[in-house]
C-alpha cells in the first residue's frame, strides 16, 4: 500500500523560531503524536522542519495557495477541508411524501451541503417513484433513485457510484441530525480522529457517516469477524453482507 508523508517545511501556517520549526498554527504537530501518528524532525539546507509519517494533513497549504487570498486564512483552510459527503436516505415503506420532503429539506440546510442524495427505495414503498422524483428535481443537486428487493444490495449498488468516500446512511423515518458538520469536521480537524477514515463514524443514534473504503475492504473479506460485527453494533443501518459474517 503506498504511503504518504506531510512535510511542514513551507507550510504558511507552521511556526519557526529563526530557522527552526517549533509548531503548528493548528497545534497539529502535538495532536498527531497524541493520536499515535509519528512525527519526526527533519532538516535540509535551509531549515529544521517536521515530517508527517504516513498521513495527509488536510490544512497544509503552501505560500502560493495565499497569494490573493483576504481573511482568515486559518478559516478558509478549515473551510476547504470540510468533508464532502453524500445522503443515502432508505425508505423502507412507512413513510409519506410529506416525511420524505422533510427529510430531503433538512439534508440541504446542513451547514455543509451533501454533494448528492441518493435514496433506497424499497417494493413496499408507500411513494410513488414519480412523487419520489418530483422531490428530488428541486434540490437542484446530483440525485437518484435504486429500488431494491434484498438489503445486501445496498452496498452493491452504491459503493461504486460514490462521488467521493464519505457518505451519511440514513433511514427516511427517523429523525436526522441538524447539523451533521461539526461533528466530523471537530473529529477530523481538531481531535484527529484517525479511526474515522479506517471505519467511519457514529454521529448519533439515527445516522451514522461511513467511510466507502470500509465497504471495499469488507468485500475483500480483509476485516475480520470482531471488527464486523463491532461496526454493526454501533452503526445502526450499516449493512455487511453475509458471506462475511
Amino acid at each position: 500500500m503506498q504511503s504518504y508523508n506531510t512535510g511542514c517545511k513551507d507550510c504558511v501556517f507552521a511556526i519557526y523560531d529563526g530557522k527552526t520549526q517549533v509548531g503548528c498554527e493548528f497545534d497539529r504537530i502535538n495532536k498527531f503524536k497524541s493520536v499515535g501518528l509519528e512525527v519526526v524532525e527533519s532538516y535540509d539546507e535551509d531549515r529544521e522542519f517536521y515530517v508527517i509519517k504516513n498521513h495527509i494533513c488536510n490544512v497544509g497549504r503552501l505560500p502560493a495557495w495565499a497569494q490573493n487570498k483576504t481573511g482568515d486564512l486559518k478559516e478558509i483552510a478549515l473551510k476547504e477541508s470540510s468533508v464532502k459527503y453524500q445522503f443515502i436516505l432508505i425508505d423502507k415503506g412507512d413513510v409519506d411524501v410529506e416525511t420524505l420532503k422533510e427529510q430531503v429539506a433538512k439534508c440541504l440546510e446542513q451547514s455543509v451541503p451533501p454533494q448528492a442524495i441518493h435514496i433506497i427505495r424499497y417494493n413496499s414503498s408507500k411513494i410513488s417513484l414519480l412523487d419520489m422524483g418530483q422531490v428530488l428535481l428541486r434540490t437542484n443537486i446530483v440525485w437518484s433513485i435504486q429500488d431494491i428487493v434484498e438489503e445486501e444490495q445496498i452496498v452493491d449498488y452504491y459503493i461504486d457510484r460514490l462521488l467521493n468516500k464519505y457518505y451519511y446512511l440514513h433511514y427516511v423515518q427517523q429523525d436526522l441530525c441538524n447539523d451533521i458538520d461539526p461533528n466530523i469536521s471537530t473529529a477530523l480537524n481538531d481531535k484527529i480522529n484517525i479511526e474515522i477514515a479506517k471505519f467511519g463514524l457514529l454521529i448519533c443514534e439515527n445516522c451514522v457517516i461511513v467511510n466507502a473504503n470500509v465497504f471495499t475492504a469488507l468485500r475483500a473479506g480483509i476485516f475480520d469477524q470482531t471488527l464486523i460485527h463491532l461496526m454493526e453494533d454501533k452503526c445502526p443501518g450499516l449493512i455487511v453482507h453475509q458471506n462475511l459474517r
